[in-house]
């Protein structure tokens, strides 16, 4: 193993109540779990510790997907091809920044141990929890390197966080991993706003698309720190997805992934109910049958501190009523977590 994992650097979010002087943790590496939950506490890092009933109750429901191999295995000759047009048109030699390489198990933690490359994301959301950590770089072979350190330190699969600004080096990166012998499946884990010929790019090669859902009305965007252009982006991202991989899919006996396919995320803001309702009318219209991640766990980091509406947690009160809306609409797959 070319790289230690040990010696990555470790960039996690911790957020302490100062009402209660509570303390939580999350996109925490394994190989630091116990120290903290000695530290402080199982339920600090409870959202890293394992899958809720809720989460398992929902992941139950899915269609069970036949075994293969992951998809990228299958496509190698396609592969090869498309890296000789990244590296032509020079989109496969620059340096990408990013946190660190590590298995973790974050927010859906039914995937298993995910061995997550965190890469940066300079879109500007004013609660952003990964602002100020410490940056590295990476190339292509340095990508490549973390993905087969991972694998052999046991991960179940592969997540790239943030990666929507380095699609041309991720490529050339999982055409290096795969050539020295990686197998697992690619999870890609963005903002929801890739450009449509960055996804068509990753036809083929990734495993299971895992985008957030900011927010569906333009108004909306001045709260988040987005531009308003961002939903019909977002929108045409999340369907070429859909198009590519279907609703996700589970294994019988065997890891999630086994099945592939799209999952979607949307975090509940304060005074965010009405949004989160037509996040819900979106994935209606698309595929009620596809699972969906209602984000519970919003703190207001950084900026959002001093911006009025996103200066506080959301309620039990908001919370059940994005629950209800999920079963006004019928839509058995939605997680409110």
């Amino acid at each position: 193993m070319a790289v230690d994992l040990e010696a990555e650097l470790i960039s996690i979010s911790v957020v302490t109540d100062e009402a209660t002087g509570r303390v939580s943790f999350s996109d925490v590496p394994q190989r630091i779990l116990p120290a903290l939950v000695d530290t402080y506490g199982k339920q600090a890092v409870a959202n890293a510790i394992g899958a809720s009933p809720g989460e398992l109750e929902m992941i139950n429901t899915l269609e069970l997907g036949g075994v293969r191999p992951a998809r990228y295995l299958s496509a190698r000759p396609d592969l090869a091809t498309r890296v000789a047009q990244i590296e032509a048109e020079g989109l496969a030699h620059a340096t990408v920044p990013y946190f660190m390489a590590a298995i973790n198990l974050s927010d859906e933690a039914v995937l298993g141990k995910t061995g997550a490359i965190y890469f940066v994301c300079r879109k500007g959301c004013h609660f952003c929890q990964y602002r100020h950590f410490d940056e590295g770089q990476l190339t292509p072979e340095g990508i490549a390197e973390r993905m087969l350190a991972l694998q052999q330190a046991g991960a179940d699969n592969i997540q790239w966080v943030s990666p929507s600004a380095y699609t041309g080096v991720l490529v050339k990166a999982l055409a290096l991993a795969a050539a020295d012998g990686l197998t697992l499946p690619v999870v890609h884990k963005s903002e929801g706003e890739d450009s449509l010929e960055d996804l068509r790019r990753l036809d083929g090669l990734v495993d299971m698309y895992l985008p957030d859902i900011k927010f569906i009305r333009p108004e909306a965007a001045e709260r988040i720190g987005l531009s308003p252009e961002y939903p019909e982006r977002m929108k045409a991202c999340i369907r070429e997805m859909y198009r590519q991989v279907g609703p996700l899919k589970r294994q019988k006996k065997s890891s999630l992934l086994q099945g592939g396919g799209l999952m979607v995320r949307h975090l509940l803001m304060p005074n965010g109910v009405e949004e989160a309702e037509r996040v819900l009318d979106f994935i209606l219209e698309l595929d009620p049958a596809l699972p969906v991640h209602i984000m519970t766990g919003y703190e207001p980091l950084h900026a959002a501190k001093d911006r009025p509406g996103i200066d506080r947690p959301v309620t039990d009160d908001e919370i059940a009523q994005v629950a209800e809306a999920a079963h006004e609409r019928e839509l058995t797959r939605v997680l409110v977590r």
